[in-house]
């Protein structure tokens, strides 16, 4: 999670058609405010960034999080259950483990998940992945207005952060008509299960009436948005609008009976749900109930006390979401690998300026006691060098005559006095007799004790994570094919090393029946056994079917202690 930026102030940013909605956020003291929405044309000057308009707080804007969002539609959500709990080993394997859930190759996509719930056996999560190209036509759209966001969440995220603040209510179904797009999200105690996107939006409703009517696609809008009611007069007066919402309204009562029945297990209460209609399409007269019928759900209408009205808290619902992910902790961020923001401390002058005052401050300070701690030390030391050469049965004097046979050039004038050795005097002391000690020949283990090529490839060959036995036939059968087998010695003892321990390291590259089997494989790799080193690690990764993994053999040496000499 280390890719993951926030602040106490962040701006929502969505792209609809050809203006952004933006929504600006602040966190303070636990408490959050929405200080503004607004809307502004994508097209400006030339080199003037969009989001900086007349009635824009500049001062909050600058110091802001930029949040953008990808689609739904372009949007995988899917449901995983991992026998883990702490979040850093999720973060490890959820890559893996969520590979036989994409529909492309692993290394094409950005993946983020959230928890929604914990089990007896480890933590069920929320996967959402989102394919690199789709981040990058996604962020090249933005920098063509000169918009750097720091955080990339996506729409079926930002409808749950919405919902944990405006409809704070056990279960709740999402329904955000866009501009282009349709995003369903399920949102259960405020983490979201389960999304799907629909390539219907309001778009597609002005451009019906637009066509039938004959109308510009500007005009087509005001009057979708300022005249026409979803009501039953509508199939009379627009009957080709009305053919349209007729299908978008089966379309999304399918999806919703889809959500409902995945989440069963994970969210009880989903079938019993209300709905809350956001975006553009809950401005049109009429829409929200009629949607609402149609996926028979009951209409939630959520509130807030900072909007003035009911219209720009569902107008805005995206951007308010995306601008909540930024004040918080644990949001989601596709903004990873080569995609990580360039400028991570943008928003951290004063605070690094604070910082480094302090520092110096605290330098200062210890500069100053360290003085008086050296002074202290230094007496120290010559105690224990005196307690040292008492175990050689030696005094400082006669070790001094020793000394001097050896570096003449060291001789100090007025004689040896204890009190005058400086650290670095006992420092080339002790150095000399550390030199005596060592002159003593050392032994080292040439016999060891660490499985042999043999004795791995007998285990790998009776493993019963490899090897099983067909339950019908009874003949054993082969879960994993061997491709490649690297056996390396990567470090031992030698006469400039006698301390060092036997290391063999072994790379394998093979492929697997299916990908359970794999992932069976690494987990005996993990378990306790007689052949892989717990205290190594365990490397694991995949490309395309073929399998690689690194670890340690266990090391059974018996090493011999080492002697010393008597500086005498």
């Amino acid at each position: 999670m280390e890719h993951r930026i926030s602040s106490n102030i962040a701006a929502g940013i969505e792209r609809v058609g050809n203006h952004y909605k933006v929504a600006l956020i602040t966190l303070q003291r636990d408490q959050i405010s929405v200080n503004t929405t607004y809307t502004t044309p994508t097209s400006n000057e030339e080199g003037v960034n969009p989001l900086y308009t007349e009635a824009t707080p500049t001062n909050l804007l600058n110091k802001a999080v930029l949040v953008t969002a990808i689609e739904g539609c372009d949007v995988l959500v899917r449901p995983l259950e991992v026998k883990l709990t702490r979040p850093r080993d999720i973060d490890a394997v959820v890559c893996f483990q969520a590979e036989p859930l994409l529909p492309y190759p692993l290394d094409e996509a950005i993946i983020e998940w959230v928890p929604c719930q914990s089990t007896e056996e480890g933590t069920r999560l929320t996967v959402l992945a989102a394919r690199k190209e789709h981040l990058t036509e996604h962020l090249s759209a933005l920098k063509e207005d000169l918009i750097d966001p720091e955080v990339v969440s996506c729409t079926p995220a930002a409808l749950a952060a919405f919902a944990r603040l405006f409809a704070p209510i056990d279960a709740v179904t999402l329904i955000h008509v866009g501009w282009n797009q349709t995003t369903c999200a399920l949102v259960c105690e405020g983490q979201l299960q389960t999304s799907f996107g629909i390539n219907i939006g309001t778009k597609n409703f002005a451009e019906a009436l637009a066509k039938e009517a004959r109308l510009s696609d500007a005009e087509a809008c005001e009057i979708l948005f300022k005249e026409v009611a979803c009501t039953s007069s509508l199939e009379e007066k627009h009957p080709k609008l009305a053919s349209t919402l007729q299908a978008f309204h089966k379309q999304v009562s399918r999806v919703v009976v889809a959500m409902d029945k995945t989440t069963t297990k994970s969210c009880p209460s989903a079938t019993a749900s209300p709905v809350v209609i956001v975006g553009d399409g809950a401005l049109i007269d009429g829409f929200a109930e009629t949607l609402a019928q149609a996926v028979k759900k009951e209409l939630f209408l959520p509130e807030s006390d900072d909007l003035n009205s009911q219209q720009d808290l569902c107008s805005f619902a995206v951007p308010l979401g995306l601008a909540l992910s930024g004040v918080s902790e644990g949001s989601i961020s596709f903004r990873q690998e080569e995609f990580r923001y360039p400028r991570p401390w943008k928003h951290q002058g004063r605070a690094l300026a604070t910082f480094g005052v302090l520092s110096l401050l605290i330098t200062l300070l210890i500069l100053w006691s360290g003085a008086g701690w050296a002074h202290r030390h230094t007496a120290s030391l010559r105690n224990d060098y005196t307690t040292l050469l008492a175990t050689y049965d030696t005094t400082p004097e006669d070790f001094e005559g020793l000394f001097l046979k050896k570096n003449p050039s060291l001789k100090k004038e007025g004689g040896f006095s204890l009190k005058k050795l400086t650290r670095q005097d006992l420092r080339k002391r002790l150095s000399f007799v550390d030199k005596l000690n060592k002159e003593t020949p050392q032994n080292f283990a040439l016999q060891p004790q660490v499985p042999r090529v043999s004795d791995l490839l007998a285990w790998l060959h009776t493993h019963p994570q490899v090897i099983k036995t067909d339950t019908t036939s009874g003949k054993l059968q082969s879960q994993i094919q061997l491709q490649n087998l690297t056996y390396t010695m990567v470090k031992r003892p030698d006469a400039t090393h006698p301390r060092e321990h036997y290391g063999v390291k072994v790379d394998l590259e093979f492929t697997a029946e299916t990908p359970r089997a794999a992932r069976e494989f690494h987990d005996a790799l993990i378990a306790p056994n007689n052949f892989v080193d717990p205290k190594g690690e365990v490397k694991w990764g995949s490309s395309r079917g073929l399998y690689r993994t690194a670890f340690f053999l266990k090391d059974k040496t018996a090493y011999p202690q080492t002697g010393k000499r008597e500086a005498s």
